[in-house]
């Protein structure tokens, strides 16, 4: 496995780092879209990423820095504009000399925004995905969710801010899509104060995607 580690400029010129875990006969390509706080070194999507690159597969980070102060003048709005901007850029660049046959998108909270802007494309239209702390506020991301009939995955916690108990029960209406809720679980999967038990949701996290 060769991996290899790239910037391309984004949004107003700004450089977007990303990284490629190539395999030699590669099964299909995952895509890995951290939160805004939350990278793909940490734990969720560092073990996903092993698990997926273990099974064959090319594995794409995009590693964008919006925590940086370069983003410190961009209001919402913008940033997701950016951050839209950003991975279509990343995706076309590395699309344009690789071809798949297989596409998972995983997103971690922001990350989650992204993956409902890829579905849009013609591309990832049978793409499986992983939900990791939606932002279930967001209409466009509940409808990616309801609408996308590719097998899916969903966790959330009860504690999470952005959970919202009636939408993520609307989410049954898709049969693809097989979601789970912590109780008292934060927007980290984590449980305060329990060590013992944050460890506990990753690992039945990576056994659930392992078995995906």
């Amino acid at each position: 496995m060769e991996i290899t580690r790239h910037e391309t400029k984004g949004y107003k010129e700004l450089l977007v780092p990303y990284t490629l875990f190539k395999q030699e006969q590669p099964k299909g390509l995952v895509i890995v879209l951290p939160g805004l706080g939350y990278t793909a070194q940490a734990p969720l999507l560092h073990y996903t990423t092993g698990i997926y690159i273990n099974r064959g597969f090319d594995v794409l980070q995009v590693n964008y820095r919006y925590s940086s102060p370069d983003y410190d003048h961009f209001d919402q709005s913008e940033l997701i504009k950016a951050l839209n901007f950003d991975i279509h850029t990343v995706i076309n660049t590395l699309l344009e000399n690789e071809s798949y046959e297989d596409y998972y998108l995983i997103g971690k909270s922001l990350g989650t925004i992204a993956v409902s802007s890829l579905l849009k494309m013609e591309t990832f239209s049978q793409a499986k995905t992983v939900w990791m702390t939606p932002l279930l506020h967001k209409d466009d991301v509940r409808a990616a969710m309801l609408n996308h009939h590719a097998e899916g995955l969903c966790f959330i916690g009860s504690e999470d801010p952005y959970y919202q108990e009636e939408r993520f029960n609307q989410l049954k209406h898709n049969a693809a899509l097989s979601s789970f809720c912590f109780p008292e679980a934060d927007h980290s999967l984590e449980l305060k104060k329990d060590t013992q038990g944050s460890i506990k949701i990753l690992s039945d996290i990576m056994d659930q995607i392992n078995s995906f």
